[in-house]
């Protein structure tokens, strides 16, 4: 059914002469007109694919009902007014020489003195993070199966940001962590307090969609798991956290009204005790890959977490994945290739 919807969509909202009419506010006749248009361009289409679909599938996979659509009356994707991006616009005119966005590391964009980014400090820390290097290199496979619930090659919490989050789990020691949207960071978790932890640390994971968490759990893991949107948890419920404590934050990465990410910025963070470590994951240098925007991910989390910081000294930023990455060299990867292979792109952050 999904490939069918795709192929509808592909006739319809990326035809060239579709994507003509969403470059300006459409209008209901011209809606129309665009309608009897591609019905007529596309009919011997159409009635292949109308032949495989039950009738009350016909209309919510028509590309023109989502041309019916209030918000797509109001402002079709990468008009002005849209919050979707403009890819035509990006290809053409933001795109560097290497066929990426700039980012802030890059030769485009060097860093400005809003952000306490200070390079030299990133790395020192993450040197410091590195002593746990070896524990890790031994206790996780690159590929299943193995003794533990993590491995590095998966598609989710790889190589780089599992490094990282089993040095700061190690380093800070925390008695609680709170994580909102779980999976194979999950895992490595319990892994890392299960093996290492000298005291009990409690794991609650918020994750409304916890198929893949509980595929990964095992019978005997003594986890608080919250199934339902981290919206509906009272913002008070973090006020547990501690000095050392960690919350992980793993979003829809979509600020929108009523999202997860702006209840997390808005309302938890302000109730965060001094010293709470923050992760937040998939944020780069401010940018994401136009590989990204080019599947139709039009995430804007990371924009929000670079106003957020900025000028702002009541968080430290701890380390950031992708930018601290500038540093790694050919004989820093020798020494540390589970790093190296695929840096990540998690931000951590520390409230003062």
């Amino acid at each position: 059914m999904k490939s069918l919807a795709r192929r509808l969509l592909n006739l319809g909202l990326r035809h060239p002469k579709i994507r003509a009419y969403v470059k300006e506010v459409v209008r209901p006749e011209v809606i129309g007109q665009a309608r009897s248009n591609w019905e007529v361009e596309h009919q011997a289409q159409l009635n292949q694919v109308r032949s495989n679909l039950e009738t009350e599938h016909q209309a919510q996979l028509n590309p023109f009902s989502i041309l019916d659509s209030p918000q797509f009356r109001f402002a079709p994707p990468g008009h002005f007014y849209s919050p979707l991006p403009d890819l035509d616009y990006i290809e053409s005119n933001l795109l560097n020489d290497s066929g990426a966005i700039p980012s802030l590391g890059s030769s485009e964009r060097k860093p400005l003195p809003d952000l306490e980014l200070d390079l030299d400090r990133q790395f020192a820390f993450l040197m410091t993070l590195l002593k746990f290097y070896p524990d890790a290199a031994a206790l996780f496979p690159e590929s299943p199966p193995g003794q533990t619930r993590y491995w590095f090659n998966n598609l989710f919490y790889g190589y780089g940001d599992g490094i990282i989050l089993f040095g700061m789990t190690r380093h800070f020691a925390p008695r609680r962590i709170i994580e909102v949207g779980s999976g194979f960071s999950s895992a490595l978790l319990l892994d890392t307090v299960e093996r290492f932890g000298d005291r009990a640390t409690e794991l609650t994971f918020i994750e409304p969609y916890p198929d893949r968490l509980q595929q990964l759990l095992r019978p005997q893991d003594t986890v608080t798991l919250i199934d339902k949107p981290v919206q509906s948890v009272p913002a008070s419920f973090f006020e547990q956290l501690q000095a050392n404590d960690i919350l992980l934050i793993d979003s829809s990465h979509v600020t929108k009204t009523g999202s997860d990410v702006n209840y997390l910025v808005f309302e938890v963070l302000p109730r965060l005790q001094p010293g709470v470590v923050i992760h937040f994951h998939d944020i780069f240098s401010f940018e994401y890959p136009i590989e990204w925007l080019r599947e139709g991910r039009a995430w804007n989390e990371a924009y929000l977490i670079r106003a957020f910081l900025q000028y702002n000294s009541a968080y430290e930023i701890l380390l950031m994945s992708s930018y601290v990455s500038s540093r790694y060299d050919a004989e820093f990867a020798r020494q540390y290739p589970l790093l190296t292979h695929i840096p990540g792109c998690a931000l951590w952050l520390r409230k003062r």
